[in-house]
Order: C-alpha cells, then sequence, then structure tokens
C-alpha cells in the first residue's frame, strides 16, 4: 500500500459499517481500526505541530519516508491494541483460552496480509511479527482493561516514531497518548455496536460460556 493509498483509505473508516460476525470480519475490523488509529495518530500530530505548513510538508518526500517508518512500525501495535479491545468486548461471554487464541489468529492474519514493507525490510519486519506474537499472548494474562487504558503500554513506542524530530515533539507526550486513548474507546464502542457476539464465537470456533448471557 503506497502513501497516497493510505491517506486516501481515510474516508473509508466512515462508509457503511456492516455486523462484525464472522472471522473474515473479524480480521477486516482489526485491519482497518488498526490502521486508522495509527495513521490518525501520525496526521493528527503531524498537522498540529506544523499547522498551516502541513500542506506542504505532506509532499515533502522526507516526510513521506519518515511517515512509511513510522506507520509500519506502528501498525502492529495498533493490532495489538485492537485484539485486546476485541478480547475485552467478548471476555463475559466466551472461555479465556479458546477466545484469546482465536482473535490472536485473526489479528496475525491481519498482519500477514502485508507482504514486507520496503520501509523497514524483511528483518524488522520478522521481528515485528514476532513482537505481536509475544504482545498478543500476555493480553491473557490480566483481566480486561478499560479501552482507554489499552495503549498505555505502548504509548511511548508511538510517541518516539512520530514523523517529527525529537526536539520539536519532546513536550507533546501527554498530547498524543490522550489522542490514542480517545480514539481506542471510539473503536471500542463502534466494536461493541457491531459486533454479532454469538455469530462471531460460532465462527472463529469458540463456545460460548453456558452462564453467558
Amino acid at each position: 500500500m503506497s502513501f497516497v493509498d493510505w491517506v486516501l483509505g481515510i474516508p473509508a473508516y466512515f462508509g457503511r459499517k456492516p455486523p462484525v460476525d464472522t472471522r473474515d470480519k473479524l480480521i477486516e475490523f482489526l485491519d482497518t481500526r488498526a490502521a486508522f488509529l495509527i495513521q490518525k495518530n501520525i496526521f493528527d500530530y503531524a498537522r498540529a505541530r506544523s499547522g498551516p505548513y502541513f500542506s506542504q510538508i505532506i509532499k515533502e518526500q522526507a516526510f513521506k519516508d519518515s511517515v512509511e517508518v513510522s506507520r509500519w512500525t506502528g501498525f502492529p501495535i495498533g493490532l495489538a491494541a485492537l485484539a485486546e479491545i476485541v478480547r475485552g468486548a467478548l471476555f463475559d461471554d466466551a472461555d479465556r483460552k479458546p477466545l484469546n487464541d482465536a482473535v490472536s489468529s485473526a489479528a496475525l492474519a491481519a498482519f500477514d496480509k502485508y507482504p514486507v514493507p520496503a520501509a523497514l525490510g524483511e528483518d524488522t519486519w520478522k521481528k515485528a511479527r514476532e513482537t505481536l506474537i509475544e504482545r498478543l499472548a500476555l493480553i491473557d494474562s490480566h483481566p480486561p482493561k478499560f479501552a482507554k487504558d489499552v495503549i498505555l503500554p505502548y504509548a511511548q513506542i508511538l510517541y518516539d516514531s512520530q514523523p517529527i524530530h525529537e526536539e520539536l515533539r519532546k513536550r507533546d507526550f501527554e498530547m498524543i497518548q490522550a489522542q490514542l486513548r480517545i480514539n481506542l474507546v471510539t473503536m471500542h464502542d463502534e466494536f461493541a455496536n457491531r459486533v454479532k457476539k454469538a455469530a462471531l464465537l460460532s465462527d472463529l470456533g469458540v463456545h460460548p460460556r453456558t452462564n453467558a448471557a
């Protein structure tokens, strides 16, 4: 996916949203929302920091190259965060281990849709996948978090990967973190409104809890 395709894909996020009731639709949800979470963070911050110069900056090749690194670095983190959001929304409806395995498998399937990004290279992309697997496994090590808190372990990484020089953003960590938290709450609410729990769990091959509503 090119820089232009990534930017032009933003309006699709606001399009008609069908129910999330199959594994394929869950993969699509994880993919598109993780991508949107990261790209919105990048472009909202770049716009806020550059002000009236934003329209010029986004045309510069150096900025485009930095965005490529930033967005592909952040994409696996977005997948881990969205997987945790999904697991939390379904936590009371299915047994923990089968649910976590199914959601983790869907997140990895979303990752594997993409070839190695040229901006990162094969070794870095392979390491990103290994780290994603580790992060997905850790999701089941604790009770569900509030949606606003899911991104906290990753906020520093996303802050450090911003395509803005560190001297210009050194006082902006709290602003970036707050925006990430707001966006994850929005995505949690969207998933809760769209998911058809019984149908999704059935397609994932996860039996619902006998005492689940």
